[in-house]
């Protein structure tokens, strides 16, 4: 459990400076980041999901943070599958833990080389039993084709 807690420590802390990276001031052009969004800029659905999960210069409103996270992990970005992996692995507010949808969104960030998701994924594994594993390994193939496989680049 102390494991757990510190990779969600470390991966908050990472997320927390990637994003000051990119934003570079809170008070950021807030339409100027919804358009980009809205026009599939999975950095700036990230970012968005990002400040409304956690009420970081918005009201905070974690539907409307799960909400953008959801887009962005769709569309191939592997942050966001990192975030909706932890609030799946750990159930917050209204949404109850679940450990096979956590461990397929851990999956799909660790196929794009995501810092920690393939431990995260790990640790969700020994958490499950044989026949839980078996249907997140399914759940987790699906996503990795589904959101993974139509964003990668050609070599």
């Amino acid at each position: 459990m102390k494991r757990c807690r510190f990779l969600l420590f470390v991966f908050c802390l990472s997320t927390f400076f990637s994003l000051r990276v990119f934003a570079g001031d809170v008070s950021e052009n807030m339409a100027d980041l919804l358009y980009r969004a809205e026009q599939g800029d999975t950095t700036a659905q990230n970012r968005l999901g990002f400040m409304y999960y956690n009420g970081d210069g918005v009201v905070r409103d974690t539907n409307e943070g799960f909400s953008w996270y959801e887009k962005a992990a769709k569309n191939g970005n592997s942050d966001s599958q990192i975030a909706l992996c932890l609030i799946f692995k750990f159930g917050v507010g209204d949404l109850d833990a679940d450990l096979k949808t956590a461990y397929a969104w851990a999956y799909a960030a660790s196929k794009q080389g995501r810092n920690n998701a393939a431990e995260i994924a790990a640790n969700i594994k020994s958490q499950l039993s044989v026949q839980e594993y078996e249907t997140a390994e399914l759940l987790a193939h699906k996503y990795y084709e589904s959101y993974v496989v139509p964003f990668q680049k050609g070599d």
